[in-house]
């Protein structure tokens, strides 16, 4: 499958980069050769004694002016008896249907690093 990333994307912030903290909050959107898009936000939540976890939450649309949709993460309600065929075809959760693990991962790879640390070919709005 080939995915094009959006190159309008940018990094935002100051003028200097290296004042900035660390990166808690990016967002990739793909657009698929259907022409519909996937948006990925990764989140960084911190919990009881101040550790550190990374949500990702993806979101869908079919054109550029529509509503974002936020995808599932359930499977399907039979996915159990299903074939492994079925279950790669209809079965998995909409998150994983819309965006692969390798996009989900990349985007969450950002939380935590510095802004100068990002590669400014990447099409990714970090907040």
């Amino acid at each position: 499958m080939m995915v094009t990333y959006r190159k309008d994307m940018q990094i935002t912030g100051g003028n200097n980069m290296h004042e900035q903290g660390q990166i808690t909050k990016a967002t990739r959107i793909i657009e698929r050769p259907d022409g519909t898009q996937v948006r990925l936000v990764a989140q960084a939540y911190f919990g009881e004694g101040l550790h550190r976890s990374v949500g990702v939450d993806v979101f869908k649309r079919s054109e550029d002016d529509s509503h974002w949709v936020i995808c599932s993460d359930q499977p399907h309600p039979d996915w159990r008896t299903m074939s492994v065929e079925e279950y790669d075809k209809r079965g998995r959760c909409e998150k994983f249907q819309m965006a692969s693990h390798g996009e989900i991962f990349k985007i969450a790879n950002l939380i935590g690093k510095w802004p100068h640390e990002i590669n400014p070919d990447d099409a990714v709005i970090i907040h």
